[in-house]
């Protein structure tokens, strides 16, 4: 066990995964009708796609939203909101790039390349230290071990592990999640509370920002000259790390577990769920200063979430016999509530 980090990651097992041997459980369904509004429910998803995952994050490539989890990887057809295949492999995080899907195994230490037209396994890369962020930046694919705190550059053209970086000490908590931008790419690291910076160009650590009070093992989500750092579920907080002044503003205590977000006209939108595991929440927070400006209540537990194809994606877990399902909520919406000023940067207004 990689200790407290993966526990976070596998939060929502409750049972083994053979009990959800019922028929619905093998694939995604198409979109129905939005279900209709429950009690207390400010924003309810366009709509809502079981996955057959019980335990599952969300991720996006150029053309696909791609649902991964110990018990198999999914693509779904953004367009369509209809499965393209199914992969069994175990698959912590994903990225796409260079005509392919890469997704992290952190037990067998190793990252996939898959066909993103059949989810095929076309090679498996033995990397360091197990696992868990990966990123496409530069002419390579980065990754994330996390119990050696050690980033692996692997070639595409090799599919080969061509340099190894130290980001971290070794042991657990360490190195996460990763994002691109620009000629960089960056992670980061539990244990220290850091993001590191590393130049595409030369493979060199540039940059090691600390984001102290928040603890850094969550998403970090690109956001023009900025950077989120969610706390998975070790800190009910996030931060903004300027890029160019090295800045941190972290949020006040938001009483609830950030991942993914998405952007809209000055707020960053970020789903979380309550510290007890049972309330979802779209969270408004002012992109420049992190400060909290609305809140959203869309209905029973969440976990990961992404943003892609102007929509935020978010994962709901599954139950005992219940299978995951993905929740899509438009940026359109979010951006209507904004002009109509039933949210607002200078309100503060929960709905």
């Amino acid at each position: 066990m990689p200790g407290r980090a993966k526990d976070a990651l596998r939060n929502c097992i409750v049972v083994a995964a053979t009990l959800l041997l019922i028929s619905c459980a093998d694939g995604t369904e198409g979109a129905g009708p939005s279900a209709p509004s429950q009690p207390g429910v400010d924003l309810t998803p366009v709509s809502r796609l079981r996955t057959g995952l019980p335990e599952a994050m969300v991720f996006a490539t150029a053309d696909a939203v791609l649902v991964a989890g110990p018990s198999g990887l999914v693509s779904i057809d953004p367009a369509t909101e209809r499965k393209r295949w199914r992969s069994e492999v175990s698959a912590y995080q994903v990225t796409g790039g260079f005509g392919a899907v890469w997704a992290t195994d952190f037990d067998d230490s190793v990252v996939r390349r898959l066909d993103p037209a059949s989810g095929k396994v076309l090679a498996t890369v033995q990397v360091e230290g197990n696992p868990i962020g990966i990123i496409a930046g530069g002419d390579s694919i980065w990754t994330a071990g996390h119990r050696l705190g050690l980033v692996s550059r692997i070639d595409p053209a090799t599919n080969r592990v061509v340099e190894t970086i130290r980001v971290g000490p070794d042991g657990p908590s360490g190195a996460m999640r990763m994002a691109a931008q620009a000629s960089y790419v960056y992670v980061d690291i539990y244990s220290t509370s850091t993001v590191v910076q590393i130049d595409t160009r030369t493979g060199r650590v540039t940059k090691r920002i600390r984001v102290h009070p928040l603890t850094a093992c969550g998403r970090l989500i690109p956001d023009g000259a900025a950077i989120w750092v969610t706390g998975c579920r070790e800190d009910d907080r996030v931060a903004r790390l300027d890029l160019r002044t090295d800045r941190v503003s972290v949020s006040d205590a938001l009483g609830a577990y950030a991942d993914g977000a998405l952007m809209t006209r000055g707020v960053a939108w970020f789903s979380a769920v309550s510290a007890d595991g049972q309330v979802g929440s779209l969270i408004g927070v002012d992109r420049r200063t992190a400060k909290e400006v609305a809140r959203l209540h869309i209905g029973s537990a969440t976990d990961s979430s992404v943003a892609a194809f102007e929509s935020l994606w978010v994962v709901a877990p599954g139950e005992i016999l219940r299978p995951g399902e993905l929740w899509r909520f438009r940026a359109s919406e979010l951006a209507q509530l904004q002009r109509r000023g039933q949210v607002g940067l200078d309100r503060g207004k929960r709905l």
